[in-house]
C-alpha cells in the first residue's frame, strides 16, 4: 500500500471560516488534531475519538468525526488524491466542518 506522510488534506470554505472564528487556544487544538490525523492516517489513535456521523448516513463517502479537544469536533471524509500526471492516487482527508459536538452533528 502506498503511504505519504503526512497524509494530504484539504478543507472546505465552511471549515476555514469556522476555524478563523475560534479562540486562539481552540484553533491551536484543531490544528494539532489535523497534524495528528495526517501523520497517523489511516490508523488513528483512540485519543482522536474517530467515529462515523450517523446523521450523515446518506452522504458518500462516509462522513466521520474526530475530536480536537473535549468540546470541539471536526467532520471529515477520506478522498482520493491524484499525486502526479500519471494518475497515481492515494487517500487524503477532506475536512468539512469544525464546531462544538452537538452543533457539528446537526450540520456535518
Amino acid at each position: 500500500m502506498f503511504h505519504i506522510r503526512p497524509c494530504p488534506f484539504t478543507t472546505s470554505e465552511l471549515f476555514d471560516k469556522k476555524l478563523a472564528k475560534l479562540h486562539p487556544r481552540e484553533r491551536k487544538d484543531v490544528l494539532e488534531a489535523i497534524e495528528r490525523m495526517t501523520n497517523e492516517a489511516p490508523n488513528f489513535s483512540p485519543g482522536l475519538g474517530i467515529d462515523k456521523i450517523e446523521s450523515a448516513k446518506g452522504i458518500k463517502p462516509t462522513v466521520w468525526e474526530a475530536r480536537a479537544n473535549k468540546e470541539l469536533r471536526m467532520s471529515w471524509q477520506f478522498i482520493d488524491v491524484v499525486l502526479d500526471d500519471k494518475g497515481t492516487k492515494t487517500k487524503g482527508i477532506f475536512f468539512r466542518n469544525v464546531d462544538h459536538h452537538d452543533r457539528l452533528l446537526k450540520k456535518p
